[in-house]
């Protein structure tokens, strides 16, 4: 009497929940330096490569093909540390920067280095007049009143560091600043160089895995084509909502920046829209299953939304068998987003997460993961920047790894 078998692998369609909030640009303000602990030198290094990085970029004006962040800076702007100026008068300084002067043919010498977009999502060409005027004049004012800038010794200090950290802090959205998303802008820059890493591995298994992007902030959207003015990439998926074109995923989301949308954290939103794409396009056969990756600072909720009524914390989150909770929580939206991510595990879905940043929700992502079988993994970032992107690499490599066991299958052909 004898038998076979042959050995497979499970496919999966894996969601990945990537948070596009604000907060994900935190590590590489100055608030860094107090509220997460990331260290004087390490927030000014960083501020240091995204200045390094926008330069080496060449980006330029739309409309006249002048650089945008040249290596000699503009005007009196023209170190990383910056060059003081004791007076609280905006034209004054903004006359003493030299950032009204023009050249020989009338054209200014330093316009502001971003453009913006307008309703339609068109760049709206180079600053003039006076609109460049206004858009130095809000950087000049922020440097000499801000608190958090004055409490790290940058107060009224017109240079690199303050210029990034003003458009980093107070204009980080795509239509205020369109090439943010060429720099390493932490803990959003090791998202997205771990994403890549994700997409990579996949490719490199060949289990047969698809996969799909979802970004969330004040709404949240199934990420499937890459248009953007001013950006040369595009990307089309058409009806591929979970596709094995992982380079066209990686593309897209290397090509946002955090609060590219909006700046709130509707995480909910996130894995609602995750669990219909999977209902709606998953392969027959293909695991469901959902990465979420976020700060874990879930600020937004439907309006009126509460828990249903049979909801039970000690049932469902006694991770220990003891008969109590081991986690809950009274702000609804982070009950949304646990909520949600319960129905997918109800579903049969596995919902993995991660949490990356200093200022991380630690204990909430973990117990949604132990909630919805999947796993938790952490990169907190902490003393520099370099650890927190290699704690984050390998948290995806994990992830990617942690495919279901391979199946036995009897040959049908078998004696047996």
């Amino acid at each position: 009497m004898t038998t076979s078998a042959i050995a497979f692998i499970e496919a999966r369609d894996i969601v990945l929940v990537l948070d596009y909030s604000g907060s994900m640009s935190y590590d590489s303000e100055f608030g860094a330096m107090s509220s997460y602990n990331m260290g004087k030198e390490a927030v000014e290094g960083n501020l240091d490569d995204i200045w390094n990085t926008l330069v080496a970029s060449g980006a330029t004006y739309s409309d006249t093909g002048k650089l945008k962040f040249p290596t000699g800076g503009y005007g009196k702007i023209d170190s990383a540390a910056g060059k003081y100026i004791s007076s609280n008068d905006d034209n004054y300084i903004f006359n003493a920067l030299d950032l009204d002067e023009v050249d020989s043919s009338g054209n200014l010498k330093y316009p502001f280095p971003q453009e913006g977009k307008n309703y339609n999502g068109n760049l709206n060409g180079q600053p003039t007049g006076n609109t460049n005027k206004s858009l130095w004049k809000n950087y000049i004012k922020w440097v000499r009143s801000n608190s958090t800038v004055k409490n790290y010794g940058y107060k009224k200090m017109y240079g690199y560091r303050t210029l990034m950290g003003y458009l980093v802090g107070q204009r980080k959205k795509n239509n205020q600043s369109e090439d943010l998303w060429r720099a390493p802008i932490y803990p959003f820059h090791a998202m997205k160089e771990g994403v890549t890493l994700f997409t990579e591995f996949l490719d490199g298994l060949q289990f047969g895995d698809y996969v799909g992007l979802v970004t969330y902030d004040d709404s949240s959207r199934v990420e499937s084509v890459l248009n953007d003015d001013g950006i040369l990439d595009t990307v089309d998926l058409g009806d591929e909502l979970i596709t094995n074109r992982y380079g066209d995923i990686d593309t897209i989301q290397r090509h946002k920046q955090a609060s590219h949308y909006a700046p709130y954290t509707g995480m909910g939103y996130g894995i609602r829209d995750a669990k219909e794409l999977l209902e709606s396009h998953g392969r027959a056969g293909a695991r469901p299953t959902i990465l979420v990756m976020t700060d874990g600072n879930a600020n937004r909720s439907p309006s009126g939304w509460s828990l249903p009524g049979g909801w039970d914390w000690d049932e469902i989150t006694d991770f220990d068998g003891n008969g109590q909770a081991d986690y809950s929580t009274s702000s609804r939206d982070k009950q949304y987003a646990f909520w949600q991510a319960v129905e997918a595990a109800n579903l049969g879905y596995t919902v993995h997460t991660m949490t990356v940043g200093a200022g991380a929700d630690r204990n909430l992502m973990q117990a949604i993961a132990k909630a919805c079988n999947g796993i938790w993994i952490d990169a907190p970032g902490g003393a520099t920047i370099e650890d927190m992107q290699a704690q984050l690499l390998v948290a995806f490599g994990k992830i990617a790894a942690n495919v279901p066991p391979a199946k036995l299958l009897a040959d049908p052909e078998s004696d047996f």
